[in-house]
């Protein structure tokens, strides 16, 4: 039987503090590991119990949830010398919070199978403040039995979760929904870039955006903050260019065409070149401005 209040984390940075504090907040106790000792002892701070590696966390929950940030950090928590495929015991569940690839999480769905143990995907909609808030919304994948069991958790982290199917459907919807929100944004960023290359008012432009169909969330959450030369942490770079690049493979193993999703992934790589892979997406304007040779920080073009 499957105690939902005894729930294990590895990986408390930006959004698994936040995932930490709802949890704790809610009665849920949880045993954290990170590699990253500043990130514990900040979970620590809003109620994580920290624990010695992966095993130490498998060892104190029935739940284990994983919040990473790329699909290797993913395959080396579970395959790891001290990972979840050796450490994990018959009967616990696995969550996986991260943004990952549908066919690694089912890949590590079938082997944790072996040994008793059912891996579901939640990957998350929404910001950090959305993380601290407890208001995400979850894209689940996996067996409803499982997903029942984790719904304490479910309910301290978010405020709605939409469970989406077999195991590997949430991490598939996550990379559907980010692909539409990543290429908007570059769209947006063009559009901006070509308006100050022509001399356009683009206050003005702005505003005829948000007046029309072409107003969106993406341009109130983020793009719009190109104009000011605002560059506030959101979204990075590399993130999206991981996430666009899964997509496009999906893409390309199901047979369909993703001309949306490589052009995007084009540009993201190009602004990661240009050395913003670790800073916030409306870094994609300011790549192409340069380019472009016009300039969002001088309120005119700039000459090269």
């Amino acid at each position: 039987m499957i105690d939902s209040s005894k729930f294990g984390l590895v990986g408390v940075g930006t959004m698994g503090r936040g995932l930490t504090r709802n949890m704790t907040s809610a009665g849920i106790e949880v045993s954290a590991f990170d590699i990253d000792s500043e990130r514990l002892s900040a979970a620590r701070e809003v109620g994580a119990r920290p624990v010695n590696g992966i095993g130490g966390v498998c060892a104190a929950s029935d739940i284990v949830g994983i919040c990473l940030p790329s699909v290797a950090a993913i395959r080396d928590v579970f395959e790891g010398s001290d990972g979840l495929l050796s450490e994990a015991r018959e009967g616990q569940i696995i969550v996986d919070f991260s943004t990952s690839d549908p066919n690694l999480t089912r890949e590590m769905s079938a082997r944790a199978a072996e040994t008793g143990v059912t891996v579901v995907d939640a990957p998350m909609l929404r910001s950090e403040d959305a993380a601290w808030a407890g208001t995400l919304v979850l894209l689940v994948g996996g067996p409803e039995e499982a997903v029942e069991a984790c719904r304490p958790a479910f309910a301290a982290v978010s405020e709605n979760f939409i469970h989406c199917g077999g195991v590997g459907t949430g991490h598939t919807f996550k990379l559907l929904n980010n692909v539409n929100g990543i290429s908007m944004h570059a769209a947006y960023s063009e559009t901006f870039v070509l308006a100050k290359k022509l001399g356009l008012n683009t206050d003005k432009l702005l505003q005829v955006l948000r007046s029309g169909l072409s107003g969106s969330t993406i341009l109130e959450a983020m793009t719009h903050r190109i104009l000011d030369d605002n560059h506030e942490h959101q979204f990075a770079i590399d993130v999206a260019l991981k996430d666009v690049t899964l997509f496009c493979r999906l893409a390309a193993d199901s047979g369909t065409t993703s001309v949306m999703g490589d052009a995007t992934r084009h540009l993201m790589q190009l602004t990661s070149l240009a050395g913003y892979g670790d800073d916030t997406m409306t870094r994609v304007g300011t790549a192409l401005a340069g380019i472009s040779g016009v300039s969002f920080d001088s309120g005119g073009v700039s000459e090269d």
